[in-house]
């Protein structure tokens, strides 16, 4: 809310806490819970339907980005709650990032994603962040 990054309403607010709440859920009970925890870190056994899984964690990932996108286009607006870059749009760029370990495509997993992350990475701010940013450990 300081940085202007929440949008200028209340309803504005609620739907970037709702698009944050989508994408954590997706990250962290699906892509981490289910197939990082035993695919990167090891931390538990790989399942014994391993191909099953990554279905079942894409469908998790379709259905949130489908729901998301519902949101945007009720909206009508460049992004997906305002006409500029809010944290909901932070928030998904950032968890369609992570998902991109066990998903090469989710940048472009619908054409709706596609679009967003193609306008999202367009802004300059965003293209000198992500020129600029050190990798991270887990290469994304």
């Amino acid at each position: 809310k300081k940085f202007g990054m929440m949008g200028s309403t209340l309803w504005e607010e609620a739907l970037n806490d709702m698009v944050q709440e989508t994408a954590l859920d997706v990250i962290v009970n699906d892509v981490i819970r289910k197939i990082y925890r035993w695919k990167l870190f090891k931390a538990v056994p790989e399942p014994e339907n391993p191909d099953e899984v990554f279905a079942e964690v894409k469908e998790k990932i379709l259905k949130g980005m489908n729901y998301i996108q519902g949101l945007a286009e009720k909206r009508g607006k460049k992004f997906i709650v305002c006409d500029q870059i809010c944290l909901a749009d932070v928030w998904l760029y950032n968890c369609l990032e992570w998902c991109q370990l066990a998903f090469p495509d989710s940048l472009e997993i619908t054409p709706w994603v596609k679009d967003f992350v193609e306008k999202f990475t367009s802004d300059e701010r965003i293209k000198k962040h992500i020129a600029e940013r050190p990798d991270s450990m887990l290469g994304v």
